[in-house]
């Protein structure tokens, strides 16, 4: 079945096409910033793991790395892996409007 068998007549068709991911993240490793789609479910595990394929990480290197938020006052606040955005912004950002959430990834000190 196609759309001509449904309305032969109508041949002008408009589409809406939405996103599930409506924020940006940016992400900082190795002195390079990347900007990065997500949605509020999305976790920092999964922001990290963009990172590892970008520079061909093994995923089996995750321990390894720490991933911090940096603050308007350029502070740093260290993060667990599995924290969805939704719940940064409720613990930084409570009465604030979206911002785009600026995170570093490093790799921990031997």
């Amino acid at each position: 079945m196609n759309l001509e068998d449904l309305e032969p007549s109508l041949n002008n068709f408009h589409f809406q096409l939405s996103s599930i991911l409506d924020m940006k993240c940016s992400i900082r490793y190795n002195n390079e910033t990347f900007r990065l789609p997500c949605s509020k479910e999305t976790t920092t595990m999964d922001l990290t793991r963009e990172i590892f394929q970008k520079f061909h990480i093994s995923d089996e290197e995750i321990d390894q790395f720490e991933i911090q938020l940096i603050l308007n006052d350029d502070k740093k606040s260290a993060l667990d892996m599995d924290l969805a955005i939704e719940d940064i912004l409720s613990i930084h950002f409570e009465n604030e409007e979206t911002p785009i959430l600026l995170f570093e990834l490093t790799k921990k000190d031997e």
